[in-house]
């Protein structure tokens, strides 16, 4: 086996590489689990249906909250799930999901409520009578 001037550096060196790489994987699985504990939770999602094209509507706009699908003809625009602390009423439930679901163009939704919390609920869309 030959052994040039070097061959002993270079490996040494590669070894020190591996070792420096090594230690930033460690330290980089401690961080990104230490760190995923101090990211804070989406407090809801939004699940958009493949439907109509989005007509925006402003913040703040009129929002309707039912337990049932409205008689009047509309469309669905998605679905909403509360991923928070409880909600419990329906201002809270609106002051959440209401800019997202007007930004969507919605005017409804049926909203799902287990043991007194808003769980979310299928955003619908109104269409001309």
């Amino acid at each position: 086996m030959r052994h040039g001037v070097g061959g002993g550096a270079r490996a040494s060196s590669l070894n020190g590489e591996r070792r420096a790489l090594a230690a930033l994987a460690i330290v980089g699985l401690s961080l990104s689990g230490g760190s995923a504990a101090c990211v804070p939770m989406p407090a809801y999602n939004v699940v958009r249906s493949d439907v109509g094209t989005e007509m925006p509507k402003p913040a703040g706009c009129r929002l309707e909250l039912m337990p049932r699908p409205p008689k009047r003809r509309h469309e669905q625009l998605g679905f909403i799930e509360v991923k928070t602390s409880p909600v419990h009423t329906e201002d809270q439930f609106r002051a959440l999901v209401g800019d997202s679901v007007c930004q969507i163009g919605g005017d409804v939704i049926v909203a799902e409520k287990k043991h007194g919390e808003f769980l979310g609920g299928t955003i619908l869309r109104y269409l001309p009578e």
